[in-house]
């Protein structure tokens, strides 16, 4: 169907997860959006603490990685331009 370069088994449970959520917020849209409010505020009363370690974590990696030596290097290499 689309060739040897997708892999059924990461496309195809993310696809369906997907049609299933469209189909659900087309036959009920008042109960699709009270579950999947309920599941975030649920996801977020119980992670919310791990998003902003998270969030913490990248930030300092990011300062770390601009003033080490790796903060020097140029993506693209050597003959990268900077024209946009």
């Amino acid at each position: 169907m689309f060739g040897s370069s997708v892999r059924p088994l990461v496309f195809w449970p993310p696809f369906i997860l997907l049609m299933v959520a469209v189909a659900a917020s087309l036959i009920n849209l008042e109960g699709f959006l009270a579950t999947t409010t309920t599941l975030n505020d649920w996801v977020l009363d119980k992670f919310g603490w791990l998003f902003s370690i998270t969030a913490l974590a990248m930030v300092v990696t990011c300062l770390v990685t601009y003033l080490s030596p790796l903060g020097r290097t140029r993506i693209g290499g050597e003959n990268a331009s900077r024209d946009f």
